[in-house]
C-alpha cells in the first residue's frame, strides 16, 4: 500500500559541524592558513630549509609528509679527501696540516677547512662519511664547532679503521666546522671525507593570501623567518621567536568600519608585551588583535592599545575575534566576548604585520600562529559559523555558544519546511555549546517554527516524538492555524489536564487513563478520523472517540497552538493524509528502533 507522506520533519543529525573550509572567502580582506580555507587546494606557504636555504611552494595537501620530506630530502654539504697527518699527537696543536686549519682553540682539536652550512638549526642532523686508517693509538672524534672551537654537537668516537658512517645533531646554530679530536697519542690517515644534511628545519618565506587579493604575508630575511618544520617534524602552525621574526603583509583597508578579524593564536611566554596582528595607518591610527600588554590579553583599536581587556593570559591556542564598527569595538576569546568600548571608522592604509608592532620588529610574538583572517565588512552574522568552522578544525573549546532552528526542513519531499525568521522565537538546538539531546527544545514563550499554507482532508495521521518539561499546562506540539495565536482548526498538545490530547473541533485527550510524565519522551500517534479518531502513546492505544470533523486549512505551526506555547522538546513530527491504522506498527517500530523510547 502506498504510504502518502504530507510532511515529515525528523531525525536531526547529532553534529553541529558546519564543514572543514568555510566555503567562499571572498568576502575577506586576507586569509592566510596551513588548510585550505575555501575549498581545492591552495598554495598555502613558501618554505626555506635551513640545510641549503632552497625555497619551495607547498599547498594546503603538502601540509604534512610531503613538506618534512622536502625539507629532509639529503642535500650535500661538501666533499673533501684528505691525506695523511704524519706524527703522533696528543692533540691537534700546531701549524696547519694537510687538508685542516687550526681552531681558534687549538686543543680543541683540527677543523675541516672548506665546510659551510647555511643556516644551521639546533635540531638538524648531518651524516658524516669517512675512510680512516688507524695506524696506532686509541681512536679520534668527530664533532661540529663554532668559529671559537666550541663544541656545537655531541662528538662521536671511531676505534677502528675502515670505511665508515656517523651521524651528528647540531646543537648550536653557528655552526663553522667538522671538529677533529685525537684520543690519546694517534696516528691515523683520515679521507674521503663528506658530510649531508638528512634532517633540517622548514621556515616561511610567504604566507599566501587565500582572499584572491593577493595580500601576501612575507619575509625575505632568512633569520626573521617563522618556523614551520622544527628538526625535522612539522609543527602545523607559524612559530615566532620572541626574537626578530615577524612577517609582512600589504592589506589597505578603506574604513575598518565592521570589520572583523579572526586569529588562531599561542603565546609561549606570557609576560613579555607582545602583538600578533598589527594594522597600521599611522601612530595614531592602529589595530592591534591580540596582543599581550602589561600581562594582559588586549584588543586594541586607535592610538590606545588598552582599547579592551580581554583577560589573563595562558600558553594554549585561542581563537581571538576582534570587530570594531563605527560606534563599538568588541573582543572575544573562543567564542565568548570579552568586553566592549566605543570606536570610530578608521582608514588603514599604511604597514600591516604578523608577529611583531612596527617594521622594526618591536614586540615581537613569542608563541605561534595557525589562521588569520580578516574581514574589511559586518561579519557579526556570520561571526558564530566562522568560529565554529574554525573550532571545528582545531578543536580548541567547546563552544558555549547557544544554537537556534530558524529552518526545520521537510523530508518528504513537498517543500513544507518549517521557518522561524525572529531569531527570539527560534527554538534552540544548541546549548552552551552542547547540541540539545532530544531533538528541538521550545522555551514555553515564543518559540514555533510555521510553514506556508498548509490543509488535510480526514482521515489524516500524525505522529510526534516530544516531551514536556512540565505538568498540568498545556502546550502545542504542532497546529493548523490562520495565525501562530489564531483560531485552530487542528491542533494535538499536551493538555493542562496532564493527558496528550488532539483536537479537530472536540477535544479527545488521554487523562484520566494516562497521564505523561515531564522530561519523559513519548511517541504519539493520532488518528484524526471524525468518532472513531484515536491516541495511540508508545505503541499503546490511550484514547478513542470524537475529535471533531474539520478538515483542516491554514498554516502548520509546530510547538505552538493558540496562545499556547510548548515548554519541551520535539525530535520529530509526520503527518500523513490518510489513515495509516494499518501500518501503524511498523512505522512506529521504525520510529521507536531509532529513539528507543519503549
Amino acid at each position: 500500500m502506498h504510504l502518502a507522506l504530507k510532511s515529515a520533519m525528523s531525525r536531526i543529525p547529532y553534529t553541529n559541524k558546519v564543514g572543514e573550509t568555510l566555503g567562499s572567502i571572498a568576502d575577506s580582506a586576507a586569509a592566510y592558513s596551513l588548510r585550505a580555507l575555501g575549498g581545492g587546494d591552495p598554495m598555502v606557504a613558501r618554505v626555506r630549509r635551513s640545510s641549503d636555504d632552497a625555497e619551495k611552494d607547498f599547498t594546503a595537501s603538502d601540509m604534512g609528509a610531503a613538506l618534512e620530506n622536502w625539507v629532509n630530502g639529503d642535500v650535500v654539504i661538501t666533499n673533501s679527501t684528505f691525506t695523511n697527518i704524519s706524527g703522533t699527537y696528543d692533540t691537534f696543536s700546531g701549524a696547519s696540516s694537510s687538508g685542516f686549519t687550526a681552531t681558534n682553540t687549538a686543543s680543541d682539536g683540527r677543523a675541516l677547512s672548506n665546510v659551510t652550512i647555511s643556516t644551521p638549526q639546533i635540531g638538524d642532523k648531518f651524516r658524516i662519511n669517512y675512510n680512516l686508517t688507524l695506524n696506532s693509538g686509541n681512536a679520534i672524534l668527530f664533532a661540529f664547532a663554532t668559529s671559537t672551537g666550541a663544541s656545537a654537537s655531541t662528538g662521536f668516537t671511531v676505534y677502528a679503521s675502515g670505511t665508515g658512517s656517523i651521524e651528528l645533531t647540531a646543537t648550536k646554530t653557528d655552526i663553522a666546522s667538522l671538529r677533529v679530536n685525537a684520543i690519546g697519542n694517534v696516528d691515523f690517515v683520515l679521507s674521503d671525507v663528506s658530510i649531508t644534511a638528512i634532517q633540517s628545519s622548514g621556515f616561511v618565506t610567504t604566507w599566501y593570501d587565500q582572499s584572491g587579493n593577493d595580500n601576501h604575508a612575507t619575509q625575505g630575511t632568512a633569520g626573521s623567518q617563522p618556523k614551520i618544520v622544527d628538526s625535522g617534524a612539522y609543527l602545523g602552525e607559524l612559530d615566532f621567536d620572541g626574537v626578530d621574526d615577524q612577517l609582512d603583509y600589504p592589506l589597505s583597508i578603506s574604513t575598518l568600519n565592521n570589520t572583523s578579524s579572526f586569529v588562531l593564536a599561542a603565546f609561549q611566554n606570557t609576560t613579555d608585551n607582545q602583538f600578533v596582528l598589527t594594522v597600521s595607518g599611522g601612530s595614531n591610527n592602529r589595530w592591534y588583535s591580540p596582543i599581550i600588554w602589561n600581562g594582559s590579553y588586549r584588543f586594541g583599536y586607535g592610538a590606545s592599545i588598552d582599547s579592551i581587556n580581554l583577560g589573563t593570559p595562558d600558553e594554549n591556542n585561542h581563537l581571538f575575534t576582534a570587530t570594531a564598527g563605527s560606534t563599538t569595538a568588541e573582543g572575544f576569546i573562543d567564542g565568548l566576548s570579552k568586553g566592549t568600548q566605543p570606536s570610530t571608522s578608521n582608514a588603514l592604509s599604511d604597514q600591516s604585520f604578523i608577529g611583531a608592532h612596527t617594521s622594526s620588529i618591536s614586540y615581537p610574538l613569542n608563541g605561534s600562529i595557525s589562521e588569520i583572517i580578516i574581514y574589511d565588512s559586518d561579519q557579526s552574522s556570520n561571526r558564530f559559523k566562522i568560529e565554529s568552522n574554525i573550532n571545528n578544525h582545531y578543536d580548541l573549546y567547546t563552544n558555549a555558544n547557544d544554537g537556534h532552528v530558524a529552518t526545520w526542513y521537510d523530508q518528504s519531499g513537498n517543500d513544507n519546511h518549517a521557518t522561524q525568521g525572529t531569531a527570539g522565537s527560534q527554538p534552540k538546538i544548541v546549548d552552551s555549546g552542547v547540541l540539545v539531546s532530544d531533538g528541538i527544545e521550545f522555551d514555553g514563550v515564543d518559540d514555533y517554527l510555521g510553514t506556508s499554507t498548509f490543509s488535510l482532508t480526514q482521515p489524516y495521521t500524525t505522529l510526534s516524538v516530544s516531551k514536556s518539561f512540565i505538568n498540568n499546562d498545556s502546550g502545542g506540539l504542532l497546529s493548523i492555524s490562520t495565525a501562530p495565536n489564531g483560531t485552530t482548526s487542528l491542533n494535538s498538545f499536551y493538555r493542562n489536564d496532564n493527558g496528550i490530547a488532539i483536537n479537530a473541533g472536540a477535544t479527545l485527550t488521554t487523562a484520566p487513563s494516562f497521564t505523561y510524565s515531564t522530561n519523559t519522551s513519548y511517541l504519539k500517534t493520532s488518528l484524526f478520523n471524525g468518532a472513531s479518531s484515536e491516541i495511540s502513546v508508545n505503541s499503546i492505544s490511550r484514547a478513542s472517540g470524537n475529535s471533531g470533523s474539520i478538515d483542516p486549512s491554514g498554516y502548520l505551526y509546530l510547538g505552538n497552538f493558540s496562545v499556547y506555547y510548548l515548554n519541551g522538546t520535539i525530535s520529530e513530527i509526520i503527518i500523513y493524509n490518510s489513515d495509516q491504522s494499518s501500518n501503524r506498527e511498523a512505522i512506529e517500530t521504525n520510529i521507536n528502533n531509532h529513539y528507543d523510547i519503549y
